[in-house]
């Protein structure tokens, strides 16, 4: 009754983006990430905030800031810094999280990342309104229901003002879109892919969130989940039921190409994106097991998608949804991609 209560009053972003952060548990990770897209695609921005706790007791605690620059020429500032955490404080009550002399909260997201003699700043106040997601069934196979994978989107589709700055050269912006992740848990998950678009040309108010998972099953054996949140002229298109994701959803990660498809309420999907090498950003790091982990993120990728409605024994054609350079694509793997770079050596 209480947490019912609380979810009159308060906001799912202020809900969803509080820290869960359990040093205890070995192994444990939470991350916050903020997707920043120029309005007219000249630059894109991904921030991200992440805790690690290693499987074992004789690693340190940790705490590292990402910063990934990207223009619309291919011109890139990709930067990491770790943190102890015997040093460093993240809990604060004002704010979700924060990291050194960087920060998160409600109302504003700050900080800065210095390594290699460049130094990536950004400070940027959030504005409603605001469409927030709650995704993955709640009937995700035993142990792995969501105490082991949680992914909250508490800024599906936000909106923002602020500015970044590369070595002192400022780049702003005013109430641009934004997008917020934040997830966290005591499984790592070492392949993965995701997909985002809030700035589709044919509809201002549309969205496409979509993930493919995959999680040990058997032994040896893995399952691949895949799941679509679309909204398309005013209409939720949610393809997340259990037998959905394992049997039905279709996707497939490449390097450079995504394309997947997907049935609900009488229509069909069908989506293709592309990401460029030069709009790429490739970061190493180390997951809670201490084995390597591979991060390639563009948010300057295109999208197509093609709507089909169903008229008795045939699909229709009904419209097309794009975007040029609007779109995230990012894959993580537990092995180095031979077709992308990676820009943290």
């Amino acid at each position: 009754m209480k947490d019912r209560f609380k979810n009159i009053f308060e906001s799912c972003v202020k809900i969803d983006n509080a820290l869960v952060w359990d040093p205890s548990k070995h192994p444990f990770y939470e991350a916050y990430l903020i997707n920043i897209i120029h309005p007219k695609a000249k630059w894109s921005l991904m921030l991200r905030y992440t805790l690690t706790v290693s499987t074992t007791t004789s690693f340190p605690k940790t705490a590292s800031l990402w910063g990934v620059f990207i223009d619309e020429g291919g011109g890139k500032t990709v930067v990491k810094e770790n943190f102890d955490m015997d040093k460093h404080d993240v809990v604060h009550t004002n704010r979700f999280i924060s990291i050194g002399g960087s920060y998160f909260s409600l109302a504003e997201v700050v900080g800065s990342v210095n390594a290699k003699k460049t130094c990536l700043k950004w400070e940027f106040v959030f504005e409603d309104p605001v469409i927030s997601l709650r995704p993955f069934a709640s009937d995700l196979p035993g142990e792995y229901r969501l105490k082991k994978i949680n992914f909250l989107v508490p800024r599906l589709v936000g909106f923002a003002s602020g500015a970044c700055f590369i070595d002192g050269y400022k780049k702003e912006l005013s109430r641009s879109r934004i997008y917020q992740n934040h997830f966290y848990g005591s499984s790592f998950l070492h392949n993965w892919s995701w997909v985002n678009c809030v700035n589709f040309k044919e509809d201002s108010e549309a969205y496409l969130e979509a993930y493919s998972i995959k999680i040990p099953f058997w032994k040896n054996k893995h399952l691949t989940l895949k799941y679509y949140y679309l909204c398309m002229d005013g209409k939720k298109f949610f393809s997340q039921s259990l037998f959905k994701a394992l049997f039905c959803n279709k996707m497939l990660a490449e390097s450079l190409r995504w394309s997947g498809s997907f049935k609900k309420k009488g229509y069909k999907f069908i989506i293709n994106i592309k990401r460029s090498p030069s709009l790429t950003a490739g970061i190493p790091y180390e997951a809670p097991n201490k084995a390597p982990a591979f991060c390639y993120h563009s948010s300057l990728a295109n999208i197509e998608i093609k709507a089909y409605k169903r008229h008795r024994r045939t699909w229709q054609y009904y419209k097309t949804l794009s975007a040029q350079k609007k779109c995230s694509f990012e894959t993580v793997l537990s092995s180095k991609d031979s077709n992308l770079p990676l820009d943290i050596l």
